[in-house]
């Protein structure tokens, strides 16, 4: 696997507590493993609801290998992103990095644990993968589909979402309303696209994301 596909598989309207669980597929529908999505208030100083937390973690193994990562996110209630943790392990390799916004001086610190640093150039109110992922569920509760735009991810990449259409999908044993978005996104080094889909209830969860890849579409689904 590549790291990629655990950037498409970080996608959360959120003013309260909220935990999403997932299973990691195969093309054929057997678990690979589980991801969890979390958000919740952040309290910092007086003003306690200043701030959200968004969390994503994600455990997978295929024989010899395995996928272990950690993300974590704080933002301002505008979804403005200040810090971006990323932990990732996938087999051998293990990355781990912090990127601090700075928006009064225009740019995101990235900061790699034993390594080295680096400034992105950002705007006043930068995202980061998991901010900008929760961000559009507000959007799309309000009927809005966000233009492209770039968001922070380590390095950054645009993003570009294209409403395909809304169908009846199965689901966890049952059958629901989602809309169904393309996704692409282009980073320094490399272009993907991969497919999303919304609930139509008014919290617009993320239900299910595809990812095609050379030996078949591995997927994440909701299911709870």
């Amino acid at each position: 696997m590549k790291k990629f596909f655990t950037l498409w598989m970080i996608l959360l309207p959120c003013s309260a507590e909220e935990v999403l669980h997932y299973s990691i597929n195969w093309p054929s529908s057997l678990s690979l493993g589980e991801a969890r999505l979390e958000s919740r208030p952040f309290s910092s100083g007086k003003d306690a609801m200043a701030h959200y937390e968004f969390n994503f973690l994600l455990d997978a193994a295929v024989p010899g290998f395995t996928v272990s990562d950690q993300f974590k996110s704080i933002a301002s209630r505008q979804h403005c992103s200040s810090e971006f943790e990323k932990q990732m392990q996938h087999g051998q390799k293990k990355t781990s990095e912090v990127v601090t916004f700075q928006p009064e001086a225009g740019i995101a610190v990235r900061q790699s644990t034993g390594g080295g640093k680096s400034n992105i150039k950002v705007g006043t109110c930068a995202k980061d993968a998991l901010t900008y992922l929760q961000w559009l569920r507000t959007e799309l509760a309000q009927g809005r589909i966000p233009p492209p735009q770039t968001i922070i991810f380590g390095a950054a990449y645009r993003l570009t979402l294209k409403f395909g259409s809304t169908l009846d999908l199965p689901l966890a044993n049952k059958r629901i309303k989602a809309d169904r978005f393309e996704v692409n996104l282009k980073g320094p080094a490399s272009e993907n696209n991969f497919e999303v889909f919304f609930d139509r209830e008014p919290d617009r969860k993320l239900v299910l994301v595809k990812v095609p890849l050379v030996i078949g579409s591995f997927s994440m689904e909701l299911t709870d």
